[in-house]
């Protein structure tokens, strides 16, 4: 399956009405990183720490599935923890509205 056709399926098992069990499942599946909102003094540490503005961030949007259960807002930064073979690894996006 190719990565195009696997966001088209998980696009629409959303979309589709699927009950809340069954998105709470998908994003709880090991394949899905855990997702976490800063708190607002931490955002500052991290924007100091690499020594950027928010705008400098990538983007994810308020409707992503990955936030379903979350309380996001524009402006909030999310915190995305990866897990490989060769260790665990810490993305940042900027929480836009869409």
């Amino acid at each position: 399956m190719y990565p195009n056709q696997l966001s088209a399926r998980f696009t629409l098992g959303f979309s589709a009405g699927v009950g809340l069990a069954k998105k709470e499942e998908r994003l709880n599946h090991e394949l899905v990183p855990p997702h976490k909102i800063m708190a607002e003094g931490d955002k500052k540490k991290v924007l100091e720490k690499y020594g950027i503005s928010e705008a400098q961030f990538p983007k994810i949007y308020s409707s992503d599935p990955a936030l379903t259960g979350m309380t996001v807002k524009g402006g909030d930064l999310v915190m995305i923890s990866r897990k490989d073979s060769s260790g665990e690894y810490e993305y940042y996006r900027l929480v836009v509205k869409g």
